[in-house]
């Protein structure tokens, strides 16, 4: 049998230390005030002797002083059998221990003490906020850990400009970025304005005060100077914050190496413009630059002159020794092209074997017939590509604008036209356009056209058919 000797709560009270029955009274946390009941000599259930104010308001239980703990929270012992078993415990001589359980509206921790042989005090202490705040707190730690892989992964550092003090304020990423010291985490708008290259400095310093005036994100990009010398482009992002009347309190964002992306920009721009192979301007940056020089030459009263340049007997050095070797000529003839002209002067490759080269500034005609003998001879010179001893020459067609013709098209179909009529001649040389070039290639066209149609109408007539005896 239990046995029981009832007591109220305030000589369970009394049993406690005067001096620090106020306190007990007065703390957050609940105190139960508790003494073992013994069935058959093993520890059986406790009775309540004291309970606090922060004990009715934890576990909703109020007036429990005198009753036993299974009668106020029935089914204690098969719904959380470890507080019996940590009571007994403690009560037996035990040390102090600590233990959580759910049968209450919040989750409590509850730490026994023993007091005297048989009584144990028990203080109970809310942990739900504790539990929810947790996974909270893992997952700000988790995605901070993120931000933080996700800077080092993008070349990133965080800043944050004070905007009435100008005090700003950077991460050790973004220190590492400008190459600053990162343990000088604060410094000045000035500072970081001093490392700007100075040709993108005022631009830079727009960008960011527009941002600011027009209530819009910040996009800023920019070159800033490494204390090594090097250049690294910056792609900066941003935002403000204002207060009540408006005026600007904070801007605070990111910077971002962009130099790899600028290089990859810069490839891509210049394979838009030049050929592949020998990385001379392609035909439409010819052509853009053709219209410039001849809108040039107007104002000046100037002339430009086209050169259409055709290789002589490319085709059988592909064909016999193979497309690397006459792609590495080709790259060799763009050399010595190049090495014949004028800054001023472009060169560029059409394709295949052609080559089309734009003379600028040019007064006098004779400068233009030196410039073509010049180019002839320096491609007739012989080669070595490979180990392979090459011989090859040019056949090079001028046209001259305005004297020639009035547009870009034209002038280029007349220099083609005249580069046809030096390789008719036997090539290794150069000729000037002339309009009795137009009528030849005229009459020539014509005579293709009839004889096409003479032949399709069986217009043709056999008077005499030599018979040749091979052996």
């Amino acid at each position: 049998m239990l046995s029981d000797k009832p007591e109220n709560s305030r000589s369970g009270l009394a049993a406690l230390s005067a001096e620090v029955a106020t306190l007990v009274e007065h703390m957050r946390d609940g105190v139960a005030y508790c003494r073992m009941l013994f069935e058959d000599g093993q520890p059986g259930d406790f009775i309540f002797l004291y309970t606090n104010p922060a004990f009715e308001i934890l576990t909703g239980l109020a007036g429990v002083a005198g009753k036993r703990v299974t009668e106020v929270v029935p089914g204690l012992c098969v719904s959380d059998p470890l507080a019996i078993e940590v009571l007994g415990r403690v009560a037996c001589g035990g040390p102090a221990e600590t233990f959580e359980t759910g049968a209450f509206s919040v989750q409590l921790a509850v730490t026994v003490y023993p007091i005297k042989p048989d009584h144990v005090v028990a203080v109970f202490d809310a942990i739900t906020g504790r539990k929810q705040a947790k996974p909270a707190e893992q997952a700000l730690l988790q995605a901070t850990e993120r931000l933080a892989l996700a800077q080092r992964a993008a070349g990133a550092g965080v800043w944050d400009w004070d905007i009435p003090t100008g005090t700003l304020t950077w991460s050790s990423e973004l220190a590492q970025l400008f190459g600053l010291n990162p343990a000088a985490a604060v410094a000045t708008f000035d500072a970081w304005r001093s490392v700007v290259h100075p040709e993108d400095r005022q631009q830079a310093e727009e960008v960011i005060m527009a941002s600011i005036r027009d209530h819009v994100p910040l996009f800023n990009e920019y070159r800033i100077i490494l204390p090594d010398g090097t250049v690294r482009w910056i792609d900066a992002f941003g935002d403000t914050t204002y207060d009540a009347d408006g005026t600007p309190q904070r801007m605070i964002g990111i910077c971002i190496d962009a130099s790899e992306r600028k290089k990859a920009e810069a490839k891509i721009e210049f394979l838009a413009h030049h050929d592949h192979l020998t990385q001379l301007p392609n035909r439409f940056v010819a052509l853009e630059r053709l219209k410039m020089a001849m809108a040039y030459a107007d104002r000046a009263h100037e002339n430009v002159a086209l050169l259409f340049l055709d290789l002589d007997r490319f085709k059988a050095i592909n064909d016999t020794l193979g497309h690397t070797i006459g792609d590495l000529l080709l790259v060799e003839v763009a050399r010595r092209l190049q090495a014949c002209l004028r800054e001023t002067d472009t060169v560029s490759r059409q394709g295949g074997d052609e080559f089309l080269i734009i003379l600028t500034h040019i007064q006098d005609l004779d400068a233009v017939t030196g410039s073509a003998a010049k180019l002839v001879a320096a491609l007739a010179e012989p080669y070595e590509i490979e180990g392979h001893a090459l011989a090859v020459t040019t056949s090079v067609g001028i046209a001259i604008y305005p004297n020639d013709a009035r547009n870009a098209g034209t002038l280029m179909q007349q220099a083609d036209t005249a580069m046809y009529h030096a390789k008719g001649r036997g090539g290794n040389d150069f000729t000037f356009f002339s309009e009795q070039m137009n009528e030849a290639v005229a009459l020539a066209h014509a005579l293709r056209g009839e004889l096409r149609q003479a032949l399709a109408g069986g217009e043709f007539l056999l008077h005499y058919q030599p018979q040749i005896d091979l052996a």
